[in-house]
């Protein structure tokens, strides 16, 4: 049977009393060896952009095709570019109707980017001049500015890059040693971003400075997040500034950044002033129900008990945030969670090293388009639960739920699935070993898991699996569905 590569439409159904799957249409293509690797890009509203790079070492230049398919998966737009092949797709980023590809260099000291206006029919061409050897973990676009973010001998540094005007400026207090990028975030307003990065205190704790500047690169704020004795901040995810305020939400550990503890939440008020609260996993109502209800139990007393003798129990997990979602008076926080085997791969190291972050930033091929691993031996991830904890616009706790994943993948750490906010509530969903997994979740105990043997629709149709590793699902923004609410979700199968 003849090789394709297949996007399949999902639609999660919750308005029904019982939530449910249905299958849409589907889109597919002819798939073969020379397909290094694609890219489904959500465009929201108008669909999705599937992007496919045929990296060949032995032409001087490859094709990226760029198809921009309807939210029914019909192609209403392709064309192609031919690229150098000393310049390989690292990143993507989609703003205002328009995509954006970011290929960098072989020798890491240029990236081009390509805007896509596929509405318009229009592919704009931007080289930077020579940068910095750069390894690049992040990849934003605020306002014909791409806010590229990684590593310069061993220390964080972010560029913005105005395309229009070909100009490169470094951002001011990001590059400093013993320091960590944690998260680029364009904000709400679309002409302000967030950089976050840890730094040590006075004490040598690892806390997280918080800068924010405008579209052009020009420094607003920063401030420091203050933090208690023993207490280390591991990563960090960034609200917009809503009125002044802020809030970020992460990771703690106690007395050590190798293991961690729970959930932190950082308010800056009006005035300035940092509210912190730090809420073990123990603490959280729902955050440990994926051990079972013994087990849960003995880690929630033991949590207690170490807390009433003003210390903090420890949990050998870690974490990939997403970035919090804002919906109206509410901030969400999102994650997948890992089961933590060695204290010499830690949620830290992950940052730089082990994580493709949110998708936008992918370094699986090596100039020669061979798979790398960033010099980092291939581990075993297990995850254990997605979880969503959604909170007021101060970061008051108004409730939180899970799901439980029961999956092992091996190589880098990466996210595995989808979180979408819809209404009054959320869900996630995953795909693996052709079935389905959803869950809706809004903090009550009436929700199951759903699970769901993927439906083909073809006789005859067989899923291969020699690329597991760009199996995954794309979530789309969507409205209301005739009948009540809806998720939309894609998948990207080989069949």
């Amino acid at each position: 049977m003849k090789k394709t590569l297949t996007l399949l439409l999902t639609l999660f159904i919750t308005a029904l009393a019982q939530a449910q799957v249905e299958y849409g249409p589907r889109y597919e293509q002819p798939h073969d060896w020379l397909n290094n690797s694609y890219l489904v890009i959500s465009n929201e509203k108008d669909g999705v952009m599937l992007v496919q790079a045929d990296f060949d070492a032995g032409m001087r230049e490859y094709p990226i095709a760029m198809k921009l398919l309807n939210s029914d998966l019909e192609k209403v737009w392709e064309d192609a570019v031919l690229v150098r092949n000393r310049f390989l797709l690292k990143g993507y980023f989609y703003s205002e109707q328009k995509t954006y590809l970011m290929l960098q260099n072989n020798n890491r000291d240029k990236v081009r980017v390509l805007r896509i206006d596929a509405l318009n029919n229009k592919i704009d061409k931007f080289e930077s001049k020579k940068i910095a050897e750069l390894h690049i973990t992040e990849f934003e676009v605020v306002k014909n500015t791409a806010i590229i973010g990684g590593y310069f001998e061993d220390r964080p540094v972010v560029f913005a890059y105005d395309l229009e005007q070909d100009k490169v400026r470094t951002l001011q207090n990001v590059y400093q040693n013993q320091s960590e990028l944690v998260e680029v975030k364009i904000n709400k307003d679309s002409l302000t971003f967030n950089v976050l990065a840890t730094v040590r205190d006075e004490n040598r704790q690892r806390t997280i400075m918080v800068n924010t500047y405008d579209y052009a690169g020009n420094a607003i704020r920063d401030y420091t997040i203050k933090t208690k004795p023993f207490y280390e901040l591991v990563n960090g995810v960034s609200s917009s500034i809503n009125d002044i305020e802020q809030v970020v939400v992460g990771v703690y550990g106690y007395k050590t950044d190798h293991t961690v503890s729970g959930i932190y939440v950082n308010h800056v008020g009006r005035t300035g002033e940092q509210t912190m609260t730090y809420h073990n996993f123990g603490d959280l109502p729902k955050f440990l129900d994926y051990l079972g209800e013994k087990r849960a139990k003995k880690q929630r007393d033991k949590a207690a008990s170490l807390k009433s003798a003003g210390k903090e129990h420890r949990y050998r997990a870690e974490v990939l945030p997403r970035e919090l979602i804002e919906i109206d008076d509410k901030l969400v926080f999102t994650g997948e969670f890992f089961k933590l085997y060695s204290q010499n791969i830690n949620a830290a190291n992950a940052n730089r090293y082990n994580r493709l972050p949110r998708n936008r930033v992918s370094d699986l091929y090596d100039a020669y388009g061979q798979f790398s691993t960033l010099g980092q031996a291939p581990r075993d991830n297990d995850f254990t639960h997605a979880y969503m904890l959604v909170m007021d616009q101060q970061g008051n706790l108004k409730w939180d739920d899970l799901m439980e994943i029961d999956v092992e993948i091996s190589g880098t750490m990466q996210e595995l699935g989808r979180f979408q906010w819809l209404g009054d509530k959320g869900a996630y969903m995953y795909y693996r070993d052709t079935e389905l997994f959803m869950k809706l979740l809004d903090g009550s105990t009436e929700n199951e898991m759903i699970t769901s043997e993927l439906e083909l629709m073809e006789e005859g149709d067989e899923i291969r699996v020699e690329k597991d590793t760009t199996i995954g699902t794309v979530s789309l923004k969507v409205g209301l569905k005739k009948g009540g609410e809806f998720l939309l979700f894609i998948l990207l199968l080989y069949l």
